[in-house]
C-alpha cells in the first residue's frame, strides 16, 4: 500500500467518524454547535453549578451601545499647543519663579537644622536667628532656607568655631 491510499483510506474513516477528528468537540463548541458532552445529562460534580452559571451569563447579557453617547469635538491644534509652551520658555520650571536678590535661598540638608543651636523647638520648624529663614521642606531630608549663618553662599557647612 503506498502513501497515498494510506492518507485517503484515513480521511475517508476520518469522514466516517467525526468524534475521531482531534478538537473536533472543541471546534464544535466554537462554532455554537451542541457537542455530545453538551447534549448528555452530566452526573459531574458541580455540573448543575456549571449551568446555573452559563444561564446567568446568558441572562444578563445585555446591548451596552446604549450606554455610551458619541459627540464631535474640536480637533486639537497640536502646533498651538506647543507655541503656547515654548513662548512662555523663559519662564521658572513649576509653579513658581525663582526669586532673586541678595536673599536667595538654598536647599541644606535637614540634619544641618535638627544640629543647630538656633533650631526652635518641636514642633514648629523655625530658625531663631535674625534674619535667618526656613521656607520650606523640601522633601524628607532638605529644606530650604535663606541667610543660614551655618551655611556658606554657595552652600558648604561653615565650620563651627569652638
Amino acid at each position: 500500500m503506498t502513501d497515498t491510499e494510506e492518507k485517503t483510506e484515513r480521511d475517508a474513516k476520518a469522514e466516517a467518524e467525526p468524534d475521531s477528528i482531534p478538537l473536533s468537540e472543541l471546534r464544535s463548541e466554537l462554532d455554537g454547535e451542541p457537542t455530545e458532552s453538551s447534549t448528555r445529562d452530566d452526573d459531574t460534580p458541580l455540573s448543575g453549578l456549571r449551568d446555573t452559571v452559563r444561564q446567568q451569563n446568558e441572562d444578563t447579557e445585555t446591548d451596552v451601545s446604549g450606554a455610551f453617547i458619541e459627540e464631535d469635538v474640536e480637533p486639537i491644534d497640536s502646533a498651538g499647543v506647543w507655541a503656547d509652551l515654548l513662548m512662555d520658555a523663559d519662564a521658572g520650571e513649576g509653579q513658581f519663579t525663582a526669586e532673586s536678590g541678595a536673599d536667595s535661598t538654598l536647599v541644606i540638608s535637614k540634619r544641618i537644622c535638627e544640629r543647630c543651636e538656633f533650631l526652635a523647638d518641636p514642633p514648629a520648624l523655625q530658625c531663631t536667628h535674625e534674619g535667618t529663614t526656613i521656607h520650606e521642606l523640601v522633601d524628607v531630608g532638605h529644606v530650604r532656607v535663606s541667610a543660614c549663618p551655618m551655611v556658606g553662599p554657595e552652600g558648604e557647612t561653615k565650620r563651627s568655631e569652638e
